[in-house]
């Protein structure tokens, strides 16, 4: 049984989900609304300190019986296998598709630049091979983050302005491993660079659940219904995730 701590901001501890030990941080915060994530290193519960004792342990128990579900149902999407990349490969992004290209420099530092149809990256020759894929993975996430920005965000204010969900306060890029994208409490609209390898309707998809979660902050029937709304072919793209996560990874 886990222990609830009301005197302390955070307390973390240990949960056994398909035989896997995934650790379990509970923060107890001033903030509008509770929420739960999945990420790299475990599972994050973030409580509204000015709930009751009894309102944050029903929360909790929520959270953690959803935080289960969802990993004994979809647990390979919380495993995503490292990247290889390779010299002239063709990296298929949903509008278009570039060739990498990788060259060894005497330079200690990693550069690149995105050129017409290509990714032109330098690496220093002396980076150890398991550091390599690493250095390449942070480089390319940068240069697609320059790339794509301004095309997410003008995708994003289109789905917004079509269909009035609400007040957008920043919109970032990340290499997130284990989601597609987020909305947070302050309204920032979060992306991973990972859906850029996803089909356009996939990408549409992901920006408008996100969107959807600006008038719901939850997975409600209410929220789906709005889903539903505005982009009815949604359970195809939800699938096609599903199905393709391991294969988009930067």
């Amino acid at each position: 049984m886990l222990r609830f701590l009301k005197k302390t901001s955070k307390t973390t501890e240990q949960i056994v989900i398909n035989n896997k030990v995934y650790k379990l941080d509970i923060y107890i915060e001033n903030r509008k609304n509770s929420r739960v994530s999945i990420t790299k290193t475990g599972i994050n519960i973030r409580l509204d300190k000015r709930l009751s004792k009894k309102q944050q342990t029903n929360q909790l128990d929520k959270f953690i019986l959803w935080a289960k579900n969802t990993i004994e149902d979809k647990g390979h999407v919380f495993e995503i296998p490292k990247r290889v990349f390779k010299h002239q490969e063709e990296l298929c992004f949903y509008d278009k598709k570039l060739k990498l290209e990788i060259f060894s420099t005497d330079k200690k530092s990693v550069s690149g630049k995105i050129n017409a149809d290509k990714i032109q990256v330098s690496i220093p020759d002396n980076i150890q091979e398991e550091k390599r894929h690493e250095y390449l993975s942070k480089i390319i996430s940068r240069l697609l983050v320059k790339e794509y920005k301004a095309k997410i965000e003008e995708k994003i204010h289109f789905f917004n302005n079509k269909f009035q969900l609400g007040e957008i306060n920043q919109v970032k890029l990340k290499n997130n491993a284990t989601n597609w994208g987020s909305c947070s409490s302050k309204n920032n609209i979060n992306i991973s660079i990972r859906l850029l390898l996803a089909p356009e309707f996939a990408v549409d998809y992901v920006i408008i659940h996100e969107l959807c979660h600006l008038k719901h902050r939850n997975h409600s029937k209410h929220f789906w219904s709005l889903v539903a709304q505005c982009c009815p072919d949604y359970k195809t793209a939800e699938k096609w995730l599903k199905t393709n996560t391991s294969k988009c990874v930067i």
